[in-house]
């Protein structure tokens, strides 16, 4: 994996670039180190934060910014932090540089940390399905995502962080033209896709860089791509044998960066459209509240 030099270890990271508030804490998400808990359940929403909070037996902090909200507590003597992003990889951009900044960053000094601090982060959200045999409240697993959003072109990476070769072989099958950022492929953490994998059906999901065009929705202005979600349904990767099942705004750069930065990640998602079929379930809180239940004490069995 990507690890800073011993000189940059100790080298001072200038004001400009951590930003931090008066008391101490990073620039937008108002967490410090010890307010971090190893496990972090990334949310959209911020008020799934209190939902998902309540299931907690102890709240030890909490606090928010903008859409940022987090709550750090404990489950049957479990540390996590759960913490809403809002929508996009631009926002997944600063909670993930952020998370790993309080982790691994002595703020005082401005230094990284000689050792580094791994994070289990989880996204649970919502996505539109794309195979028409998956229901409506169904919960996808993305064992691997691929990313049309652009973000982690700006980050220098290892060559072994993407699977160059489904990249390939995805802008050749589906013709990817080329004024649209070039896709990549992140595979999600092994042993958390080991641990969460009975609780749905895994497969690829690709992550958008919006909720309409980008998506394959059409309202009043017309899209360049047309039959996106055709394509993508057909798409079967002849490495790994799996198709894409759902398409959402975050998972690609969540595992990504994760990645980068060394922290296991993963992304589960009620499907809450059915994009073959074109309906729609909104009444799914239920749902996410049940998977947000699962997801808690097998953390807890596992910890």
């Amino acid at each position: 994996m990507f690890r800073r030099t011993h000189k940059d270890m100790t080298s001072q990271i200038h004001n400009s670039e951590l930003i931090l508030n008066a008391d101490g804490s990073i620039f937008h998400l108002h967490l410090s180190y010890h307010t971090l808990a190893d496990n972090v359940i990334l949310v959209g929403d911020p008020s799934r934060v209190a939902l998902f909070s309540s299931m907690l037996n102890t709240i030890e902090a909490s606090n928010s910014n903008r859409e940022f909200v987090w709550c750090t507590g404990t489950y049957q003597n479990t540390r996590v932090t759960i913490l809403s992003t809002g929508i996009g990889s631009d926002n997944i951009d600063i909670v993930l540089n952020e998370l790993d900044a309080v982790a691994n960053i002595d703020f005082e000094s401005r230094t990284i940390r000689k050792t580094h601090r791994t994070l289990n982060i989880i996204r649970i959200g919502t996505c539109g399905a794309i195979q028409e045999d998956i229901s409506t409240g169904e919960v996808i697993i993305s064992e691997l995502s691929i990313g049309i959003d652009a973000l982690l072109h700006f980050y220098e990476h290892p060559t072994t962080l993407f699977r160059e070769d489904i990249t390939t072989e995805f802008i050749e099958k589906l013709s990817w033209n080329n004024f649209l950022p070039r896709p990549y492929v992140v595979e999600s953490d092994k042993t958390l896709i080991e641990l969460f994998s009975h609780l749905g059906r895994g497969g690829i999901t690709v992550t958008a860089p919006g909720f309409y065009a980008p998506q394959g929705r059409t309202l009043r202005a017309q899209n360049k791509i047309k039959n996106l979600i055709g394509s993508l349904k057909e798409f079967r990767s002849s490495y790994t044998n799996n198709i894409i099942l759902n398409l959402e705004m975050e998972s690609a750069p969540v595992a990504a960066l994760s990645k980068l930065l060394n922290h296991k990640a993963i992304t589960l998602c009620v499907a809450i459209a059915q994009r073959s079929n074109k309906k729609s379930d909104i009444d799914y809180t239920k749902r996410i509240e049940q998977l947000a239940s699962d997801v808690l004490t097998i953390l807890t069995k596992n910890s």
